[in-house]
């Protein structure tokens, strides 16, 4: 089957040849997109197929980079591979790339797209820029430290490599790289794919068959840190260990600097406060997808640790859930006014989403107003007999006389 499907890209590569400098691009996302349901058969005549990538339009996250074939939107550019494309897409002069599918995975392609030139200058813009944070910041961690020497010796190594490795060298690469890919699992930030990146290419370039598998490795490690599992197990880490870690506790804030922390927390792009809360792993995924440097992830991370060791995180939340509550209450008091069965709907909502308290405030001020009206009734009508009486007012008048206005 593999043999085929390079027949097919080499058939193609000889009638359409690409006549501009190539990059290669992993696209990711084919079980989220119009080719879902039909993955397989798509990926069966994939190789050597046409291929459009533009910048997506309706997507959340807006460096995403969509994958077109026959019009049908296959996927996305993986992460690791998003600056790369941009720079290419900075480059023409339309920001589109066309090209053709060289290989296929089960879940992914591989893409070679014409590329005009690079802007290696440029690089994608975090989704937390223009964001503040004043307070303190949680102590760096053994593991962060680990991975930055491990940086700079497989750098110092691959750098060499351009004159050729030794035997040695060689197996030490791979032992580093090994260590290195247990070790960056939590690594969330743009100089962490940037590195992969550079790794991975630095090793597919070469013409050692295992150098090459230490490519793969890291690859794969890639689309790991990518996938649905990898989130939420990274979430739930977050959620138990940096709120609990000796460096978190030994954060301190000042009350007065408190509220502005927590103003800060909820101007986090993105509604990641609520995700912290709410949803971890769709908070990695979020954070994750903004490209952040390591020091605004460690500056977000600080931030909301802050607020879970001081509580201030959840109260903000309950404060605004309470508040919402409170005008929820207030309006139906008006709507009861003038539409009881509204009234009694909005009531029932309030008793299936827990409120049962704003049901019960509710019907204490409908009872009290109850009271009130048939006190008020009481007293028009004992004035009334009273001027009947004293012939004051006739039977006929009364009976005759307009409908009585109920506030």
């Amino acid at each position: 089957m593999q043999k085929d499907r390079d027949f097919l890209y080499l058939c193609a590569q000889n009638l359409f040849p690409l006549t501009m400098p190539t990059v290669q691009l992993h696209i990711q996302g084919l079980t989220h997109h119009d080719i879902a349901e039909r993955r397989e058969a798509f990926l069966q005549t994939a190789v050597g197929r046409r291929i459009v990538l533009r910048p997506a339009q309706l997507c959340e996250d807006v460096r995403a980079v969509e994958a077109y074939v026959g019009g049908e939107c296959v996927g996305v550019v993986a992460r690791l591979d998003l600056e790369l494309a941009w720079s290419a897409l900075r480059g023409g002069e339309k920001r589109v790339l066309h090209g053709r599918i060289v290989s296929t995975q089960e879940y992914s392609l591989l893409a070679e797209v014409e590329a005009q030139y690079l802007h290696q200058e440029e690089t994608v813009a975090s989704g937390l820029d223009g964001w503040t944070y004043s307070g303190p910041l949680l102590a760096e961690r053994a593991e962060e430290r680990k991975l930055a020497f491990l940086e700079e010796e497989l750098e110092a190594l691959l750098d060499d490599s351009s004159e050729g490795l030794s035997e040695d060298d060689v197996k030490e690469v791979l032992e580093l790289v090994e260590v290195y890919c247990n070790t960056a699992y939590y690594d969330i930030s743009g100089e962490g794919l940037q590195f992969r990146r550079k790794v991975e290419q630095s090793l597919g370039q070469s013409t050692d068959a295992r150098l090459q598998e230490g490519a793969e490795r890291v690859r794969e490690m890639s689309r790991l840190m990518g996938g649905d599992h990898w989130m939420e197990k990274l979430g739930e880490w977050m959620k138990a260990e940096l709120p609990t870690s000796r460096e978190a506790l030994m954060l301190t804030v000042e009350a007065a600097g408190l509220a502005e922390v927590r103003a800060e927390a909820e101007r986090l792009p993105k509604g990641l406060l609520t995700l912290w809360n709410s949803n971890p792993a769709q908070f990695v995924r979020v954070l994750y997808g903004m490209l952040p440097s390591r020091k605004d992830v460690r500056r977000v991370l600080s931030c909301l640790v802050v607020l879970e060791l001081t509580g201030s995180a959840q109260e903000s939340a309950e404060e605004k859930v309470n508040d919402f509550v409170k005008r929820i209450v207030e309006e139906t008091k008006h709507v009861y006014k003038h539409d009881r069965k509204k009234a009694d709907v909005i009531r029932q909502i309030m008793i299936k989403v827990g409120r049962s308290d704003a049901d019960a405030e509710l019907d204490a001020w409908i009872e009290g107003k109850e009271k009130k009206k048939k006190g008020t009734k009481k007293i028009v009508q004992k004035i009334t007999n009273s001027q009947i009486f004293n012939g004051s007012i006739t039977d006929s008048e009364f009976n005759g006389g307009g409908t009585n206005n109920e506030e």
